[in-house]
């Protein structure tokens, strides 16, 4: 048996020595028709790509945007350090990034604590303006009112505003206009994060971090690469 191994052997080991040159050209070929199909790998930023195109929520959601526009956001949580998200502080911090928010390329919205459209009745009347007036953040009595307000109301506690009152939300709707998502999404997530940084600089002990689903499609393409 060992025998015949070694006389197969030799005889393979022959032909291909005989061969050489066609083997080491097939080699090539082979192994440029398999290289060729890299021209057709590309990146993207678009989360889309992991999931089927029939899959139930992903028609859903199609169609939603079919008919009121697509959309994506970049969200900040603004953190201070006490854990007190209506202090002075804090909030002055939210109302400085909610207008600098309005700076991102292809910001569309922005909600915040901050600019919330509060109702509330004067006599006859309902008078709707921003929860927290940036004039009156001294006012611990009116601070008192933002904070009991927010977490009473159930378009912010939960989702601007953590339901203890700890960490407050600022997000930004993002329209992208689709013609280059890589590029277009980059520019979204470097201004957030660089926005993100002055908050930081300008307000001490509150921290800044910043997500959303343009962040997260920028993570993945970062580690993709």
């Amino acid at each position: 048996m060992a025998q015949a191994v070694r006389r197969l052997e030799s005889r393979l080991g022959g032909w291909a020595i005989e061969r050489r040159r066609t083997i080491i050209a097939a080699a090539f070929v082979l192994s440029a028709v398999a290289a060729s199909g890299t021209a057709f790998l590309e990146f993207s930023a678009d989360d889309r790509i992991y999931f089927f195109r029939d899959n139930p929520q992903l028609v859903a959601a199609e169609a939603m945007e079919n008919t009121y526009g697509e959309t994506s956001n970049v969200f900040f949580a603004v953190a201070p350090e006490d854990g007190n998200a209506t202090s002075a502080r804090a909030l002055e911090a939210a109302l400085w990034l909610t207008d600098g928010a309005w700076q991102i390329p292809f910001a569309a919205r922005v909600d915040s604590l901050t600019n919330f459209q509060h109702s509330m009745a004067d006599e006859d009347d309902i008078v709707v303006r921003d929860l927290v007036d940036g004039s009156a953040l001294g006012d611990a009595a009116e601070r008192a009112r933002v904070r009991a307000t927010a977490l009473a109301e159930p378009l912010l506690a939960g989702r601007l505003i953590a339901r203890d009152g700890g960490v407050s939300g600022v997000n930004v709707t993002v329209a992208l206009p689709g013609g280059d998502k890589m590029r277009e999404g980059a520019l979204v997530a470097e201004f957030s994060y660089g926005l993100a940084e002055r908050v930081r600089a300008r307000f001490p002990g509150i921290d800044v971090r910043v997500t959303g689903l343009v962040i997260f499609n920028q993570a993945i393409m970062q580690v993709s690469l």
